[in-house]
């Protein structure tokens, strides 16, 4: 788990799998922290590549890392974002997910990283559905 500072801000920033893996130690650390509070990053197969999608709340959507977080926390209503890594070939998800990108994606997949980033900003600043409003609709390449 690592710790970030921006101007007079702190945050906690984690992946899932080290949430997942110590719960006890990020439950007992993180329960005065509302999930409110709380915006997961997330990749998403059901999302093309390099489109973002916020929300503030909702399912786990199959990803087992949120889930993880969901049962943690004890409600779906924490705010997140996906960032879409396209289908995965049938019955590959495990090592779709886990692989690496074609050098021709990475543009794409670059840009998508970039938004993500100015989406997380406007949340923080701005609330979660203003980063909705700003960031939901369909970039074109």
């Amino acid at each position: 788990m690592g710790r970030a500072h921006v101007e007079t801000r702190r945050y906690f920033v984690g992946e899932t799998d080290e949430f997942h893996e110590s719960k006890r130690l990020s439950t007992r650390r993180h329960r005065a922290v509302p999930p409110s509070e709380i915006l997961v990053v997330l990749d998403d197969l059901a999302l093309p590549l390099g489109r973002i999608r916020i929300r503030p709340g909702g399912g786990t959507g199959g990803h087992n890392g949120l889930e993880s977080i969901i049962m943690q926390f004890g409600t779906e209503e924490i705010p997140r974002l996906r960032i879409g890594i396209g289908a995965a070939p049938r019955d590959s998800g495990v090592d779709y997910v886990l692989g690496r990108f074609f050098e021709e994606e990475r543009p794409l997949l670059k840009s998508a990283i970039e938004r993500g980033a100015q989406a997380i900003e406007c949340a923080v600043d701005n609330g979660v559905v203003s980063a909705m409003n700003t960031f939901n609709q369909i970039q074109e390449p």
